[in-house]
């Protein structure tokens, strides 16, 4: 399906009904708030159908072809670009195919500025132009919570060693405080923290407290996600058995894909899965779960709830560096009782979850509004022009 058209307009509501993930969704936004000042052409690379594409500010198909991962070992390019990236995520994007195909899209087209969405496309991009990498991940880190096997040691050094690489071609973006400072512990100099940047857009829907519910909402895009299944496992196994105890007639429902077959949840936990009505499920929460800790990824399930004025429970790690406090603008919770304890002071406090939906919308809009994004995002752009 062509979905070009959810591009040309600041649609939140039509973006997010079929576009996947958070990172889809940023990307979205970003089109957007460039395409504020800037013609736009977007060049997309497509794994699920193996379609490559660009596409005109309008909207319309320019140029378009194919590629195939499936006989990649048997690429040359594939392992020219694994023994210069060391990093498996890169070099699957750097196949003959991709690679000869933006190869002619920069013969054929002269575009001022090439912005990358992530750092796996930068064995393909034309070396000779000015190239911006916008970081949805500090990859060392992001391998560590992800791979549970002995050598993920190994995999982060190597990523580190990536990184590195990547910083080579031009600047680089981080999505937090936090990235920007492990980048700056590797000695790469970024560019200004660009958060995700669909918040900007969360920040003009509707937004109220209801006065009575009685569920909490937990995310996670996909439970095949090893920190997402994990965060499922935690609140079916510690969170949900002491609510029962506590408060029996409060539920959990959990959302995403993908959800383990063959788990068996309490009384008190609903398995809703992917719903195209999340976002009016969230507003009307008692407030949203986050366990663990986070720091690796984009933590859409932690700043879209803040952005919208949803009572928020979460590991203070899981703020990755930006200025949300605890107790004013969310609540902090390191262990299963903590959390079930501040879910029943939400539960039972409806002033305090109008203080915290309070508190969370007006700093959401001092960091996320869209004259904040487009204002830095312009800048970047100037400042790679000269």
């Amino acid at each position: 399906m062509d979905y070009s058209s959810i591009y040309l307009a600041d649609d939140f509501k039509r973006a997010n009904s079929v576009l996947y993930g958070a990172q889809e969704m940023d990307t979205w936004a970003g089109v957007r708030l460039f395409s504020s000042r800037h013609e736009v052409w977007r060049l997309s690379v497509s794994p699920n159908n193996g379609e490559l594409q660009l596409t005109d500010p309008c909207g319309n198909k320019i140029v378009s072809g194919f590629f195939t991962m499936a006989n990649k070992y048997g690429d040359r390019n594939y392992w020219r670009t694994l023994f210069s990236y060391f990093d498996p995520s890169l070099a699957q994007y750097g196949l003959s195919q991709i690679r000869e195909f933006f190869q002619q899209v920069n013969n054929d087209f002269t575009f001022d500025i090439w912005w990358a969405e992530t750092q796996f496309y930068d064995a393909v991009m034309p070396k000779e132009r000015i190239i911006i990498t916008r970081s949805v991940n500090f990859e060392p880190t992001h391998v560590m919570g992800e791979d549970p096997s002995m050598f993920r040691y190994v995999r982060k050094f190597l990523k580190m060693a990536s990184e590195k690489r990547v910083s080579q071609s031009g600047v680089v973006i981080p999505i937090s405080p936090l990235d920007s400072i492990r980048y700056s512990r590797l000695n790469i100099q970024c560019g200004p923290v660009i958060p995700l940047r669909q918040l900007a857009f969360l920040n003009t829907e509707e937004k109220s407290t209801p006065e009575v519910s009685d569920y909490f909402v937990m995310a996670g895009s996909s439970y095949d996600i090893r920190h997402n299944k994990r965060n499922l496992e935690f609140i079916l196994n510690k969170i949900a058995p002491i609510l029962l105890v506590l408060e029996p007639k409060i539920k959990i429902k959990i959302f995403g894909s993908r959800i383990p077959i063959n788990l068996t949840p309490a009384n008190n936990v609903e398995m809703l899965g992917f719903r195209e009505d999340y976002q009016d499920q969230l507003k009307n929460s008692l407030g949203t779960i986050v366990p663990f800790h986070g720091g690796a990824g984009m933590q859409s399930k932690v700043f879209e709830p803040l952005a919208l004025g949803v009572p928020l429970i979460a590991n203070p790690k899981s703020l990755v560096g930006y200025p949300f406090l605890p107790n004013v603008h969310y609540l902090p919770a390191t262990n299963e009782f903590e959390y079930v304890n501040q879910m029943v002071a939400l539960a039972e406090n409806v002033a305090l979850r109008k203080t915290l939906t309070a508190n969370s919308i007006s700093l959401s809009i001092k960091l996320f509004n869209k004259q904040v994004l487009m204002q830095k995002i312009h800048e970047i752009h100037a400042r790679a022009l000269n």
